[in-house]
């Protein structure tokens, strides 16, 4: 299972450096990211959507990827200083730029999707119009702070509702952190 100390020493992050970020409440979600990594492939494709400074769940994608096999390629609106800590990894990817438009003209399948950027609902409804049509058969989308009402929570509703995806699971929120997830089965 990857923990925080484990994340600690295998990317030199230090919570002092971070503290702003590093325990926010995605890192308890982080041994679930490097599991659903290991379900696919060796030749699995992540794409994360809401890279932010690549401090919690972006680590764990890499992790797994590096482990187990596979491309990792993230995306975020800004240049926070990322891609110069992750792209130490020969098969990690950071794009700076808008996620929306890169999904429009993106050409390969994607394994898992996961998304935890704009949580406005035209936003997050606009990612899965873009980007879900690039999800595997089998593949997964999963969505970050999920709480009701949010367009996290409302994009997942809409995407379940379509004809080819269902609900895989829903993890509910305690506090601005639920995680659901979408299975592509058609």
């Amino acid at each position: 299972m990857l923990s925080a100390t484990d994340i600690e020493e295998r990317y030199h992050w230090r919570k002092e450096d971070h503290e702003e970020i590093w325990w926010s409440n995605t890192q308890k979600h982080l041994w679930l990211f490097y599991f659903l990594a290991t379900l696919f492939g060796p030749d699995k494709l992540i794409v994360e959507l809401g890279t932010y400074t690549g401090a919690c769940s972006t680590v764990a994608w890499a992790a797994a990827v590096n482990d187990t096999g596979g491309s990792l390629v993230t995306v975020d609106v800004k240049d926070r200083g990322q891609e110069e800590r992750l792209c130490e990894e020969e098969n990690v990817s950071v794009i700076v730029g808008d996620d929306i438009v890169l999904g429009r003209v993106w050409e390969t399948p994607i394994d898992l999707l996961y998304i935890d950027d704009g949580h406005a609902p035209e936003h997050v409804e606009e990612e899965i119009e873009a980007w879900a049509q690039h999800v595997k058969v089998g593949g997964l989308v999963l969505f970050h702070d999920t709480c009701p009402g949010k367009g996290p929570w409302l994009a997942f509703q809409e995407l379940v509702s379509w004809e080819g995806w269902e609900i895989a699971f829903k993890m509910p929120h305690t506090w601005n952190d639920g995680l659901f997830a979408a299975r592509r089965t058609a």
